[in-house]
C-alpha cells in the first residue's frame, strides 16, 4: 500500500511540475470552473450508477437514462452550449 501511495504523490508532483512550467513558456487558458462542473458530474453519475447497479439492478432502460441525463446535465450546466454544439456538427460533417 505504502508504494502506491508513494507512486500517486510521485505523479502528482510530476504532473504538478510539468503543468507549472510549461505555463511559463506557453500560457494556456484553462476553463477550471467547466472542467470541476465534469468532474463533479461525473462522480455523481458514477455515484447514481452504482447505487442502482447494488440495489435495483441495472436493466438497459436504466443506462440510457443516466446516459440521458449525463447528457441533459452537461448542457444545463452550460458545459456544452448550443452554439458550440453547431459549430461542431458543422465542421465534423464537412471534413471527408
Amino acid at each position: 500500500m505504502g508504494a502506491a501511495v508513494a507512486t500517486l504523490a510521485s505523479y502528482i508532483v510530476m504532473a504538478y511540475g510539468l503543468f507549472y512550467f510549461s505555463q511559463k513558456f506557453y500560457k494556456i487558458e484553462y476553463e477550471f470552473a467547466k472542467i470541476a462542473r465534469i468532474i463533479l458530474l461525473l462522480f455523481a453519475t458514477t455515484g447514481i450508477y452504482y447505487y442502482i447497479y447494488y440495489n435495483v439492478g441495472l436493466i438497459f432502460i436504466y443506462k440510457l437514462i443516466i446516459l440521458i441525463g449525463f447528457i441533459g446535465a452537461l448542457f444545463a450546466l452550460n458545459v456544452i452550449k448550443k452554439d458550440e454544439l453547431i459549430k461542431m456538427t458543422k465542421l465534423l460533417l464537412r471534413v471527408k
